[in-house]
This record gives C-alpha cells, sequence and structure tokens, in this order.
C-alpha cells in the first residue's frame, strides 16, 4: 500500500517539484533497494531471534519513516525517506514469509501462499482507486503519506499485541551470519529458484513504476489510473484461485512453467499491436489478463520451489526477497532510461525475462534429472 496509494500521484510529484518522471520513479526504485539490503539482515537474525522481534524494530522503522515521506519538502528528501522506508518495509517480505514456512511445507504451503497473495492483492486493487480519487478531488500527494502514516501507526499497534512467535528459538546457538550466506550461495538449486523470482519482479516493478505514465499517454484522466490497475489485480486474484484449487493436482513444477509460459503470450501480442499501432487502452487490458493470471502462478510456486531446497528459512526469504527487490530497482531503472518509448521498454523486458527464467528452470530440470 505504501507504494500503490501514492504511485499513481507520480506525475502529479513531477510537477511539483518540477523534474522529470524518471527521477520522480526512484522514490519507488531506491525504496525497493532499501527493501532489498535490509531484508538479508532480517532474515538470519530472525532465524536467531525469533520471527516477533524482528518484525516489532522493522516495522517502526517502517511507521517514523512513512511519517519523514509526509513532511518531505524536496524530490532528494523523498527519495531518501522511500528508502528508509523500504529498509523498515523488508522486514513484512522476509519475515512474513519465514513465519508461514514455519507452519506449512510443500504443496499445501504453497495453497496458503495463493490465500495470502489473495488479501496482499487486495491493498493494490484498492489503494490506487483510493489514491486517484483524492488527486483528482484536488488533495496534494501529501496526503496520501499521511494516510500510509495512519495505517502503519495502527498496523504497529497490531502487529505489538497480537503477533506471535511461530518459531522455537535455541538462544544457546550461535549464528554466523557470513556462515549461513556462503552455504546458501552454494545451493545452485536455490540460487536458480531465486533469479527465476528476481527475473519475475523486474519486469512486475518496472510496469508498477510506469503504470500511470502508460495511462496517462494514451489519455486516460488520472481519476480512472486507480481502477484500471485495480482490473489488473483481480485477475491476479483469480490465478492465485487458480493455484490454490489446481496445484494439489497439477504439481508444483507444472502450474510454475505454465505460469512462467503466460506473460511471454501476452506482451507478444502486445508488441505486435504496437507495432501495427493499434495498442488502445481496452487492449491493453484484456491482453496483460494471461500475464497477471501468470504472475500469480509464478510467485506462489516458486517461492514453495526455493524453499523446499534449503533448511535456514529465514535466511532463504531473505534472498528472495532481496532478488525481488533489487531485480525490480533494476527493473525501473531500465525502463526509466528509455523512458521517451513508452510501454514498449516494458513489454521487451517482460518477454526477455520471462523467457531467460524458463531457460533457467528448465536447466535446473534437466540438472536435477542427471543428477537422480
Amino acid at each position: 500500500m505504501a507504494t500503490d496509494l501514492y504511485s499513481v500521484a507520480l506525475p502529479s510529484i513531477a510537477n511539483y517539484f518540477k523534474v522529470e518522471g524518471s527521477v520522480v520513479q526512484l522514490t519507488i526504485s531506491l525504496n525497493l533497494v532499501g527493501f532489498a539490503v535490509s531484508g538479508l539482515i532480517y532474515g538470519p537474525l530472525s532465524d536467531h531471534y525469533g520471527r516477533r522481534p524482528m518484525m516489532l524494530i522493522g516495522m517502526t522503522i517502517f511507521t517514523l519513516a512513512s511519517v519523514m515521506c509526509y513532511i518531505a519538502d524536496s524530490i532528494m528528501l523523498l527519495i531518501l525517506t522511500r528508502f528508509i522506508q523500504g529498509a523498515g518495509a523488508g522486514v513484512a517480505g522476509v519475515v512474513g514469509y519465514a513465519a508461514i514456512r514455519d507452519m506449512y511445507s510443500g504443496s499445501e504451503y504453497s495453497r496458503v501462499i495463493s490465500k495470502l497473495n489473495m488479501v496482499v492483492a487486495l491493498s493494490p486493487g484498492i489503494a490506487p482507486v483510493v489514491g486517484s480519487y483524492i488527486i483528482s478531488h484536488g488533495y496534494s500527494w501529501k496526503f496520501l503519506f499521511f494516510i500510509i502514516s495512519l495505517v502503519a501507526i495502527a498496523m504497529l499497534i497490531f502487529i505489538y499485541f497480537k503477533l506471535q512467535e511461530t518459531l522455537t528459538v535455541n538462544k544457546n546457538i550461535t549464528t554466523n551470519i557470513f556462515k549461513q550466506y556462503i552455504s546458501i550461495f552454494r545451493n545452485y538449486r536455490f540460487l536458480g529458484f531465486s533469479a527465476i523470482h528476481g527475473l519475475t519482479f523486474m519486469w512486475l516493478w518496472a510496469y508498477i513504476a510506469n503504470y500511470p505514465f502508460i495511462f496517462e499517454s494514451m489519455g486516460v484522466e488520472v481519476q480512472y489510473f486507480g481502477y484500471l490497475i485495480s482490473i489488473i489485480v483481480i485477475f491476479y486474484i483469480i490465478g492465485t484461485l487458480i493455484n490454490r484449487r489446481y496445484v494439489p493436482k497439477v504439481g508444483v513444477s507444472k502450474m510454475l512453467i505454465i505460469g512462467l509460459v503466460l506473460p511471454i503470450i501476452s506482451d507478444s501480442l502486445l508488441v505486435y499491436f504496437y507495432f501495427a499501432d493499434k495498442l488502445n487502452i481496452f487492449i491493453l487490458q484484456v491482453a496483460w489478463i494471461p500475464a497477471n493470471i501468470g504472475l500469480a502462478l509464478i510467485i506462489s510456486n516458486n517461492v514453495t520451489s526455493a524453499l523446499e531446497t534449503i533448511k535456514g528459512i529465514g535466511l532463504g526469504s531473505a534472498v528472495l526477497s532481496f532478488c525481488n527487490m533489487m531485480f525490480g530497482a533494476i527493473g525501473i531503472y531500465i525502463v526509466g532510461k528509455f523512458f521517451r518509448y513508452g510501454i514498449l521498454p516494458n513489454l521487451l523486458l517482460t518477454i526477455a525475462c520471462s523467457t531467460i527464467a524458463i531457460l533457467m528452470y528448465s536447466l535446473l530440470k534437466y540438472t536435477e534429472k542427471h543428477e537422480e
């Protein structure tokens, strides 16, 4: 919500500070960097000290940074405070998934993650609509960060009183984070799934940062941005429902490969319409349907596949989160460099990332088969 609520206001923020859209996109990309780097610390520490303490520390940082975003009076300060906000939020993507993995495994874990992702998807489904409504009715973008600050405070209070520890911690065991990372980086199967995770979020975050500018270039008014993003989210939620129902029957591996193929189909169609000069907002929304369903299949099943290969769940979640955010930041940087070409860089990036991910998955399966 901290990104989705204000992402529709990116053009407004660019006008407010009199900077280019690519500069304002740094408020998203550097937020992802903070998220990624901090996750590498939260993960192993949560394995040693427990999930609850790390969650409270991270969310306190997130809450304070959210207030700082509200009072930011320059684009550089906003970029900095968004980085700090990401450093706090990094705990949720790592410790949250690790806590669930403490309780579930295998296809059951994939089903639970699908359920979680469906709930999480409500935020980008609702937040852009709220953000668009607020901006279109003359309120400043700062008001959006005021809302985020209130939600962050309420969430921190809720976590303090309601979050229970899911990990049995042995305080007598010392932890060497560097040795743990060396061990995990020797696991080629986990690294392969981590790379697939990163490649998927590379094109996803590139889209998230560019949605408002894509819609604006197609003549869509700001009050409708949120509704268009909500349609995208609805099909993502449908994808999570499909995964929950069919993953016990079809299997994690097959559902993952189906998910990787669907974005290629979607964006290849859009490339055709782009060069045929027939691309409009209706075609865009319809063609994105397979990609958003596929995205749900990828996230749930790839995370499941990755964490099945290791023992340190918190550490593994940290690496996955790092790949998620760092690759995402790189994706935003790439589309920012080719900002003048509109949606085309996003389309080509999605096709390239998904194709490489399929090749990596095929290599993993080939290697695994010959080891047996």
